[in-house]
C-alpha cells in the first residue's frame, strides 16, 4: 500500500501519475493498471481516468511499493577533479550516462555566440577523452538547461540511452524539480496552465508557431518582503517554461534579463537552479536520484534579497 496526500507536486495530475510523482520506481504500466482496476482511492473513493487530483486530497493505492532507491556511488574523486578542470560538477559517468552540475553561463549546446568548444556536451566531450573514456556516441544532452540555469543535466552516451530518455522525457518517466527566486510575495502553492507558443523549425521550410499546453507547480519555501524562493514542478516541458509562467504570474525569476523586471535587463545569470532529477537507469533498470545544492551566485541572491533558507 502506497499512501499520500496530495500537495503542489502532486495538484492537477491523474492519480496513476501522481503515483510515480511519489514513488518514481514503480513501472507506470503498473500504475495504469491500479487505477483502471480501482485500486487507487481518492478520499476513500476509486479513482477513474477522468479523476485529477486536488491538494489536501488522501490518496491510498493498493500496489506493491517500489524497492528502494539504490545509492549510486559516487564517481572517482580523481574523474571529479577533471570534471571540475573542464567546468562542472561529476555525479555520474557509466558506459551509457554522463550525469553533471551545469553552472550558471554555461551553454548546453553549442550555438550563435557561443565560442566553439565552450558549450556543456562540447567541454563534456573533452572530458571524457582527458579521462581516457571511449564512448559509443558522442555525449548528448537529454533534456536541456537554459544558458543561466544551473545544475542536473544527464547527458547520454550511447544510441539506447538516448533513445530510453527521449521516450522519457516525453513521457512521465523523469522527474524534475528546480528552485526559482521570484520576485515579490505569491501564495502557498499555486499552478500555472497558461498555454506557451512553441516554434518548431524544419529544413526548407518556414517557422512554425503552435500553441502548447503547459503546466507548471509552485510552492513556496522562504519568502521577504522582496522575493520568493519557490520549489519549481513542471508538468511539460516547453521553451522557458518555468521563467514564461513565472512572468506570467506577475513574478519573474530574479536576474532574469529576457522575461524579467527592468533591473534584471542584461543579466544572464538569473535564479533558477534544476535541483534535483529522478529516473531509470536506460540499461540497468536502476532507480537513480540526482541532487545538487544551491550555486555560489544563488545563495548570494538570496541573502541580497534577505530570504533566509536552510535546505
Amino acid at each position: 500500500m502506497i499512501e499520500f496526500i496530495v500537495d503542489a507536486s502532486t495538484a492537477g495530475q491523474r492519480p496513476d501519475r501522481a503515483l510515480r510523482t511519489v514513488a518514481p520506481g514503480l513501472d507506470r504500466a503498473g500504475a495504469l493498471r491500479a487505477l483502471k482496476g480501482g485500486r487507487i482511492l481518492v478520499n476513500g473513493a476509486a479513482a477513474s481516468l477522468r479523476t485529477l487530483l486536488a491538494a489536501g486530497d488522501a490518496v491510498a493505492a493498493r500496489v506493491t511499493p517500489p524497492p528502494a532507491r539504490a545509492a549510486h556511488t559516487g564517481p572517482a574523486p580523481a574523474l571529479v577533479a577533471v570534471a571540475r578542470q573542464h567546468g562542472f560538477g561529476l555525479l555520474l559517468l557509466d558506459d551509457q550516462l554522463c550525469v553533471v552540475d551545469k553552472p550558471a553561463g554555461m551553454a548546453t549546446h553549442g550555438a550563435t555566440g557561443v565560442p566553439a568548444g565552450e558549450s556543456l556536451v562540447e567541454r563534456a566531450a573533452a572530458f571524457l577523452a582527458a579521462a581516457g573514456r571511449t564512448t559509443e556516441r558522442p555525449p548528448a544532452a537529454a533534456g536541456r538547461l537554459d544558458r543561466g540555469t544551473s545544475g542536473v543535466v544527464v547527458l547520454t552516451l550511447s544510441r539506447a540511452a538516448e533513445q530510453a530518455l527521449a521516450h522519457a522525457f516525453e513521457g512521465d518517466g523523469v522527474r524534475k524539480e528546480y528552485l526559482a527566486l521570484c520576485h515579490g510575495g505569491t501564495a502557498e502553492r499555486f499552478t500555472v496552465t497558461d498555454p506557451l507558443m512553441v516554434a518548431r523549425y524544419r529544413p526548407g521550410a518556414a517557422k512554425v508557431k503552435k500553441l502548447k499546453e503547459a503546466a507548471t507547480d509552485f510552492e513556496r519555501l522562504a519568502a521577504s518582503p522582496t522575493a520568493t524562493l519557490l520549489r519549481v514542478l513542471p508538468r511539460t516541458g516547453r521553451l522557458h517554461q518555468i521563467r514564461r509562467h513565472l512572468r506570467a504570474a506577475g513574478h519573474p525569476i530574479v536576474g532574469d534579463g529576457r522575461y524579467g523586471h527592468r533591473e534584471d535587463r542584461g543579466s544572464h545569470d538569473f535564479c533558477l537552479h534544476c535541483a534535483r532529477v529522478s529516473f531509470t537507469h536506460p540499461t540497468t533498470g536502476r532507480a537513480l536520484d540526482f541532487r545538487t545544492p544551491l550555486p555560489a551566485p544563488f545563495l548570494a541572491a538570496l541573502k541580497t534579497h534577505g530570504v533566509a533558507w536552510r535546505g
